[in-house]
């Protein structure tokens, strides 16, 4: 991917066989596809995509979730955009509003939990206020696991606005697992970036 490629919003897609039919509306563009396997030393999960002209049309399954989404880089911004609007129309998918509302609903831990993590797969590269709250909320709750998801879904779409959340989970949660994976989180944003936002 060319280091000035826009980005569009990861989609999570509900198809049970999606890979075939990301391949049906890639052809329609003539994009070839290309197979990047998987290789757990290296922590990278297996990815397809399709390539034409400076667009990639990109398909990973999620390791913290199961679900099967996509994303589209492209050499503009609105480029991005449309595709991504264009799968949405032709591709079963889950709504950015279906997931958050998602995690509203959910009462149990274990519910949250899941929630949360499709919310933040499901949402943009980039910061999102919406999401930011919903993290926030889950990293205040009294249940370990939910706390712990927060950190997690954090890793999604890094942001310097969690810094301060990450700061405060890593010096005062009462989960020693928890003030780890917030602190090895904080060195993470520290050495990849956070985008800015």
């Amino acid at each position: 991917m060319p280091p000035s490629a826009h980005l569009g919003p990861r989609i999570i897609l509900r198809e049970t066989e999606p890979e075939l039919r990301l391949g049906s509306f890639a052809a329609a563009f003539g994009w070839d596809k290309t197979v990047h396997p998987e290789d757990p030393q290296a922590g990278t999960l297996r990815e397809v995509v399709w390539e034409g002209y400076d667009t990639g049309l990109h398909f990973i399954v999620d390791d913290a979730t199961g679900c099967p989404y996509l994303y589209f880089s492209t050499g503009t911004a609105n480029d991005a955009r449309v595709l991504t609007r264009m799968a949405a129309e032709q591709l079963e998918v889950y709504s950015r509003e279906e997931l958050l509302a998602s995690f509203d609903a959910a009462h149990d831990a274990a519910d949250r939990r899941r929630a949360l993590l499709m919310a933040a797969l499901g949402s943009s590269h980039t910061f999102d206020q919406d999401l930011h709250q919903r993290i926030s909320d889950a990293a205040r709750a009294p249940e370990a696991d939910l706390r712990s998801a927060a950190i997690y879904a954090m890793s999604y779409s890094p942001s310097v606005r969690f810094k301060p959340l990450l700061g405060r989970l890593s010096a005062d949660d009462p989960n020693p697992g928890i003030r780890q994976d917030a602190g090895l989180m904080l060195e993470v944003f520290g050495e990849v970036g956070t985008g800015g936002g």
